[in-house]
Formats: C-alpha cells, structure tokens, sequence
C-alpha cells in the first residue's frame, strides 16, 4: 500500500469515528456517500494539498540536499499540532 493510500485510508476512519459520535452517521449511508464526504472534508482537503506542495517541491529538486530534507521534515509542523489538529 501507498503512503498516499494509508493517509488516505487513515482519515477515512477518523472521519468516519467522528460522523458517527456526532450523529452524522446514518446506517443507510451508502459507501459512496461516505466517500464523498471524506473527500471533502477540511482534513481530506488539506492533507492533498500538503502532498501536491511535496511532491512538486521533490519534482523541482534535481538533488535532494540536507536542507531540503530538513524544510521537507519541518514543512508540515504547525506550532507541535498536527494536520488534524487544525480543525
């Protein structure tokens, strides 16, 4: 499996755990309902954005060079929170 398919996999079940203890889990929804609200949910959204920014940054580097590894290491803390922190 993928990094790309595991983050993605990963928030699936996050937002599917919160629908539910918020009461916006109905047991007739359909997976593809389910889908497509994962899809575009803020952390969903966020989280390919972050991965796009990466993957043109290493696509633009020809070496990858102590410092950018450093920037790609650090590119996504946020003050100690975590993407899902951001809510």
């Amino acid at each position: 499996m993928s990094v790309a398919e595991e983050i993605h996999e990963t928030l699936f079940e996050y937002i599917d755990y919160l629908c539910q203890c918020e009461d916006e889990y109905s047991e007739d929804m359909s997976h593809e309902e389910l889908v497509e609200i994962v899809s575009n949910h803020p952390f969903t959204v966020r989280e390919m954005a972050k991965q796009s920014e990466d993957l043109q940054r290493l696509r633009e580097t020809p070496t990858l060079t102590a410092e950018f590894l450093q920037w790609l290491r650090t590119s996504s803390e946020n003050g100690g929170k975590s993407l899902l922190d951001l809510s």
